[in-house]
């Protein structure tokens, strides 16, 4: 062959183009799916912060009312549930405390902890206010060790995918029912 009708190349050609172009997708793929999978266990691990942080928050509040309760009664529907060794599920807790007030006189205050199952809510009401404590609630079940006056709640959230449990154990202080 003669030299002089072979060309020097200069730049690729065709096929060198499409391959460089088909390994810079594999890596851009690659990336921008590890990508999703980071923000997908970010958002997990925030649904599951937000839960933890709301359990705390029920559990703080649900203890110190429950332990300075002179009277407690578990309801599912309008039927009073009695606390024996296994979880039942409940909607209401109706708790009456005696307090007193700047004068000295004792008065019965009624208080009573609510789970909406439409909106996945547990609000208190009270004296004829009602506030929210928490949102995301699944389920509350309760259950009654056999010392009788140590009492177990099973709280259930669940936020997206995210379920998350919290074991809530009070010792009554003075519960006489």
């Amino acid at each position: 062959m003669n030299k002089k009708y072979i060309k020097k190349r200069k730049g690729y050609i065709f096929v060198e183009a499409a391959i460089s172009i088909c390994i810079s997708l594999c890596v851009m793929l690659s990336v921008a799916s590890a990508m999703e999978n980071s923000t997908k266990i970010i958002e997990k691990d925030d649904c599951y912060v937000e839960l933890y942080e709301q359990a705390n928050e029920i559990e703080r509040f649900i203890k110190r009312e429950m332990r300075n309760s002179e009277s407690i009664k578990f309801y599912k529907g309008n039927t009073i549930i009695s606390a024996d060794e296994e979880f039942r599920n409940i909607d209401r807790i109706e708790l009456s405390q005696y307090l007193k007030n700047e004068s000295g006189t004792i008065y019965n205050e009624k208080l009573s902890i609510r789970i909406s199952s439409s909106n996945n809510k547990i609000s208190v009401h009270k004296g004829g206010s009602v506030y929210e404590i928490g949102t995301y609630i699944d389920t509350l079940q309760v259950r009654q060790y056999k010392v009788g006056k140590t009492v177990e709640l099973k709280l259930v959230m669940k936020l997206d995918d995210s379920l998350y449990e919290k074991f809530i154990s009070i010792r009554m202080r003075n519960v006489r029912n």
